[in-house]
């Protein structure tokens, strides 16, 4: 079971209507849609839900931007037993600032900027559970919706997944070691995946989708 996030494209004007998609693997999407709950939170870190329509059997959700910068969404279903968490994100103009605000106890996925890639690609990625990184997380990158071949990085003592192609920095994939991917040049919907058991026990499953 995978849940993920789909956007057309990363930038949006200030006015336009931003319209994302909800895609499940292996479930029917019209037989879990009344168990996930959608949520948008703005540059200024509030949150607030969003209605989540059906349509040619794939969930739909449509909302507004008021402000300029950096809005995460996150969809979330809890599913025989398991709790499954989707994040992408998209930009509304240019905007330099970012607050966020993390819920303790919620499996994050972040995108992280410097001045040379701030809205163009993220130089890498911050997986943590609340406010606390989560240092050698494994992690798969996925071409979504197949989700077959992948490949995978262990999170580094600040829970980061690097993204930028350092030679330093290595994606792995049947044993075999290669360099970090620059995804700039790369088109598609990708996902990175995780997992991880909650202290309560709880075992949850997170993406965030990168719009290439």
């Amino acid at each position: 079971m995978v849940l993920w996030l789909e956007l057309a494209r990363r930038k949006y004007l200030l006015g336009e209507v931003v319209e994302a998609k909800l895609l499940t693997k292996a479930f029917p999407f019209a037989a879990v849609a009344e168990g996930i709950k959608v949520t948008v939170s703005g540059p200024s870190g509030q949150a607030r839900d969003l209605s989540l329509a059906l349509y040619s059997g794939q969930g739909v959700v449509r909302f507004l931007p008021g402000e300029t910068g950096i809005y995460r969404l996150r969809a979330t279903l809890l599913q025989s037993g398991v709790q499954y968490i989707a994040w992408t994100y998209l930009v509304v103009e240019e905007e330099g600032e970012w607050q966020e605000r993390k819920e303790e106890g919620v499996l994050h996925i972040a995108p992280v900027f410097h001045e040379g890639s701030f809205l163009s690609a993220p130089v890498c990625l911050r997986v943590s559970l609340g406010e606390r990184p989560l240092a050698g997380q494994k992690c798969a990158l996925a071409l979504a919706p197949w989700c077959q071949e992948k490949v995978c990085q262990e999170t580094d003592d600040e829970g980061r997944v690097w993204l930028d192609g350092r030679g330093w920095c290595y994606w792995e994939q049947e044993g075999k070691r290669f360099p970090a991917l620059n995804f700039f040049p790369w088109g598609g919907c990708w996902l990175v995946i995780t997992d991880c058991s909650l202290p309560s026990g709880e075992k949850v499953v997170a993406t965030c989708t990168l719009n290439l």
